[in-house]
Order: C-alpha cells, then sequence, then structure tokens
C-alpha cells in the first residue's frame, strides 16, 4: 500500500480536524449579544419620549434588537438541542 502522507516522518493527519460548530454558534452568540445591547442603547438615545412620533433612526434600532434578540434565542436552541444531542449520544454508546 502506497503512503499518501509526502512527508511520512511528520505525524500530521491527512484531513485537518474540522471544529466544532458550537465555537461558531458561541461566537455569533457573543457578536450578537454586543449588537443587541448596542441596539437597544440607540433605541434609549434616540426615541423621543415627549412627542408620539419617533424617528427613523429609533425605529431602525428597535428592528436590530429585535433581529438580535431573535438570533440569541436560535442561538440558545442550537446550543441547547447539540447539548441534548451529545447527552442521548452518550448514552447510546454506553
Amino acid at each position: 500500500m502506497t503512503d499518501l502522507n509526502p512527508h511520512s516522518s511528520v505525524a500530521r493527519p491527512l484531513v485537518p480536524r474540522r471544529r466544532s460548530f458550537v465555537i461558531q454558534v458561541l461566537i455569533v452568540l457573543g457578536c450578537a449579544v454586543i449588537l443587541t445591547g448596542g441596539a437597544i442603547f440607540g433605541v434609549a438615545a434616540t426615541c423621543n419620549i415627549d412627542s408620539s412620533h419617533n424617528s427613523r433612526w429609533a425605529k431602525m434600532f428597535a428592528w436590530s434588537a429585535v433581529t438580535g434578540l431573535a438570533i440569541i434565542v436560535l442561538c440558545v436552541l442550537f446550543i441547547a438541542a447539540w447539548g441534548g444531542w451529545m447527552i442521548v449520544r452518550k448514552i447510546r454508546e454506553n
């Protein structure tokens, strides 16, 4: 059988190790939390309490906050589902 690794003295795998999706989801979750906090601060800074008419900026910040909160909920649900899947997988292995 031929050796597919041209540098057989180096003990590196041929296929690089893939990172877990959870790390990527945690990065997205952290960014979403920071951006949602900024959007909520933007709503508070641009809303006009004395008048019934809010500016376009306040509406934009409000929709950004709602979108950020939705992303946070999706990330938390994904992490919970992944954790449940890992528990089920460990139980099935034993």
